[in-house]
């Protein structure tokens, strides 16, 4: 069993949580604007930090989605669904 963060741990987890959500933030921004090739990049950042946040795979899918880039975003759904062990519908209660 992994012992309790300590202070400067915790807030280094902060702080990385923090970073995540200014380059999600970015990320929307630059989608917004149509620039994908940089949204992709913060989106990145993201997962380089955080590798299982879920929101950033998402949006990358997204993204992958509005650059016509189909296979990437069929690859990540997949990806998605089965780390996860969801089934398409299930995250809705409806499976």
């Amino acid at each position: 069993m992994r012992p309790p963060l300590q202070a400067d741990e915790k807030r280094n987890s902060e702080e990385v949580k923090e970073l995540c959500c200014q380059w999600m933030l970015l990320s929307e921004a630059y989608r917004q604007s149509g620039n994908f090739q940089s949204a992709v990049r913060a989106v990145e950042s993201v997962l380089h930090c955080c590798p299982s946040n879920v929101s950033a795979k998402l949006q990358l899918l997204r993204l992958y989605q509005g650059m016509c880039q189909y296979k990437q975003a069929i690859e990540l759904g997949e990806a998605l669904l089965s780390s996860h062990a969801l089934t398409p519908g299930s995250a809705l209660g409806t499976s």
